[in-house]
């Protein structure tokens, strides 16, 4: 019997219309490949998706549906457990994964286990659906890639990460163009009695779960999936209705770090940051009492809280959502007793912060001179000659990039010292 190598999870609610694509990005490029699956999971859509679901016949997709209708979460909670693959990875059901991803997973994948390292995750590239115009202009697509390969340590990126105001999106996950070794979610399920997800942000979670394991993983700066926004996205912003799904939870299963207040409601409109701060106070179960005493202290509520407020100045939303963020931002900073004076001397500070910042002055003064090639783009634009039909299409320039780029040059990694 042939042994699954790859678990791709798309999980499906209501995205009817970019399902099909999300999908066919694997299959068009596996060939003959008989070692992954497709698990194509709807949570009781009401757009037909459910139905087209059903329609799904091809050998490595395996279509599927929850017991009951779950909250982000506990759907993807579920899946885990449907997966039979040795490595995971979700993909969002208006994403994609890269039409080299598995020949470069392949590749990466080789060099992990030679090292022990049970976690891979690739740059972020963008694809915006039509419909997004309101949050991201005339973008279609947003991708940089660089043959850079570089072993980084999850406890120790997550505080830069956290201080630079970008949120978890730069950390590992198992979404998002990251490929986790089942045995690292099966160690998590074991230390939280079977369960992974233990907050309303399953992958604020999962990035806060792999660091308090202090898992090191490689870093691919050639993205390994595409990142889709469409008006059926949670991301951005873009639909403030299937946000709200996020919290409403079964009060019996996740709750709220009661540091926080104890209610998700309080926090869904203050900052990405939260998303970081709420899930590391729930992944307790994973870390040491010194390390549960640190993320509970008045100078991590002091580091989070500025990362709030200098999120909040760098990227303003519309004015409903930032007025009312404002109010709760208030509200937290009361219910967590920190200092006002505090929290906004550091948010001046860390202005001037920027995560890597020598590594990336050097690397630029090395292009700036010619001693090192330039990173390779791929853009396109609504209204524009540059606009393509669909991801697909957007697909095949990327494949052209990595084919004449990468695809023949040898893996060289390096390992960044802290």
């Amino acid at each position: 019997m042939q042994t699954i190598k790859y678990s791709i999870i798309i999980p499906v609610r209501n995205c009817k219309e970019f399902v099909p694509y999300a999908i066919a990005s694997v299959l068009e490029q596996a060939g003959d490949r008989e070692d992954y699956e497709v698990i194509v999971s709807d949570n009781y859509s009401s757009d037909g998706s459910y139905e087209f679901v059903q329609t799904l016949a091809h050998k490595r997709v395996r279509a599927m549906r929850p017991p009951q209708v779950c909250t982000m979460s506990s759907h993807y909670e579920w899946l885990l457990s449907q997966a039979q693959g040795e490595w995971v990875s979700i993909v969002g059901s208006d994403d994609g994964v890269q039409p080299y991803f598995f020949h470069l997973s392949d590749r990466l994948i080789e060099q992990a286990k030679s090292l022990g390292i049970r976690i891979v995750n690739g740059a972020r590239a963008y694809y915006f659906w039509e419909g997004c115009s309101e949050s991201y202009k005339d973008i279609q697509t947003a991708y940089i890639a660089e043959p850079r390969f570089i072993i980084k340590n999850a406890q120790k990126e997550f505080i830069p990460t956290l201080l630079s105001a970008e949120g978890f999106f730069a950390m590992p996950q198992i979404y998002a163009g990251s490929l986790v070794h089942r045995d690292v979610i099966a160690e998590i399920k074991a230390r939280q009695n079977g369960v992974f997800y233990k907050s309303a942000s399953p992958d604020g979670f999962a990035s806060a779960a792999i660091a308090s394991l202090g898992e090191c993983y490689i870093h691919s700066h050639i993205p390994l999936t595409w990142i889709g926004s469409s008006p059926k996205s949670i991301g951005g912003g873009v639909n403030k209705q299937k946000e709200k799904e996020l919290f409403i939870l079964p009060k019996d299963s996740i709750e709220c770090a009661k540091e926080l207040g104890g209610d998700y409601a309080l926090l869904g409109d203050i900052a990405v940051t939260m998303w970081m701060w709420e899930p590391m106070l729930n992944a307790k179960m994973l870390q040491d009492e010194k390390t549960q005493a640190f993320w509970r202290s008045k100078w991590a509520s002091t580091m989070f809280l500025a990362t709030i407020v200098k999120e909040r100045r760098k990227y303003p939303r519309i004015q409903d959502d930032y007025a009312l963020g404002e109010q709760q931002l208030k509200a937290l900073i009361e219910r967590t007793k920190t200092s006002r004076l505090a929290i906004y001397t550091l948010a001046f500070l860390l202005r001037f912060y920027r995560q890597d910042f020598f590594s990336r002055a050097y690397r630029k003064i090395l292009r700036t001179c010619g001693l090192l090639a330039k990173p390779i783009k791929v853009d396109s634009s609504y209204n524009s000659p540059t606009q393509n039909a669909n991801i697909l299409e957007s697909s095949k320039l990327t494949l052209a990039v990595y084919e004449a780029h990468f695809a023949n040059r040898a893996i060289a990694l390096e390992r960044k010292h802290y």
